[in-house]
Formats: structure tokens, C-alpha cells, sequence
């Protein structure tokens, strides 16, 4: 019986150190990926997106390991597991959390460009104003009634 424990948690501390290897190959290409100035934005967005989904799905199996490890390890070993486990996990959560913020500005860049572009291809809002001249007009000149003027034609004008 001791010695089947003891095989499952050496199958299962494998399995931790593996999928942590992997997870910091992962942070690796995320990071050479961020700094790669030659990628087509489009192409950096992807890549970024596509590695995130496989951290993100590395990060909850590790999770699940260490909390497998936990429940069969010795209770004085199980705080020095903690402990290293919190330690990769906070710098796994890290890198994770850069690669993010980076694939976020890229996203808003698109977008920024797309709005940008959506505003050139529309027509202007507004009408522009020819400015008139008062005696540049050919119009007829009427002298409206002096009870008229004040009357009718203030409240006219009130109205507007």
C-alpha cells in the first residue's frame, strides 16, 4: 500500500514538473512573441491569443496537481509544497498577466484604427455656411406698420 502511494505521488510530481516546464516554455514564446517587432499586428494578436488559451488551460491543470499533491503529501511537507507552488504560480500569473496587457493594446489599436477609418469614409456632419452680405441682396425692401413691428412681429421673432 506505502509503496503504491508512493508511486502516485512521484506520477504526480512528474506530472507537476512537466506541465511547469511547459507553462515556462509557454511565458517564453509569449514573451519573444510581445517582443518580435517584425510580426504583422494581425498575426501578433493571433499568436498571442492562441498561446494565452494554452496557459490558461496549463495553469488549471498545475492547479489541480498541486491540490492533488497536497491531499497526498505528509502535512509537515505540505507547507513547503505551498510555498514553492505559490512562487511559480505567482510568476506563471504574471507573465500570463503581461502577455494579456499586451494582446489588450493591440486589440484597442485595431480598433482605434478601424474607428478611424470608419470616420474618414463618412461625409462631414455639418453643413458648411457661405457667409451673405445685407447689401449684397436683390431683394424688395417692405416698411411693415409701425403697430405691426411692435406687436406681431416681436412675438414672431420671441418665437424663434
Amino acid at each position: 500500500m506505502v509503496l503504491v502511494l508512493i508511486m502516485a505521488l512521484q506520477t504526480l510530481t512528474q506530472k507537476q514538473g512537466g506541465n511547469r516546464w511547459s507553462v515556462t516554455k509557454l511565458l517564453t514564446k509569449l514573451q519573444d512573441i510581445v517582443d518580435d517587432t517584425t510580426l504583422d499586428r494581425d498575426l501578433k494578436i493571433y499568436e498571442l491569443d492562441k498561446k494565452l488559451q494554452d496557459l490558461h488551460s496549463k495553469l488549471k491543470l498545475i492547479q489541480s496537481l498541486d491540490e492533488q499533491g497536497q491531499d497526498k503529501t505528509d502535512a509537515a511537507d505540505v507547507a513547503a509544497d505551498i510555498t514553492s507552488a505559490d512562487v511559480f504560480n505567482s510568476s506563471a500569473f504574471d507573465g500570463r498577466d503581461r502577455a494579456e496587457f499586451e494582446l489588450l493594446k493591440l486589440r484597442k489599436e485595431v480598433a482605434d484604427a478601424n474607428a478611424a477609418a470608419a470616420n474618414l469614409n463618412r461625409p462631414p456632419s455639418t453643413v458648411p455656411t457661405v457667409p451673405v452680405q445685407a447689401s449684397s441682396s436683390n431683394l424688395p425692401q417692405f416698411d411693415l406698420p409701425d403697430w405691426l413691428q411692435r406687436s406681431s412681429l416681436a412675438c414672431f421673432l420671441r418665437r424663434f
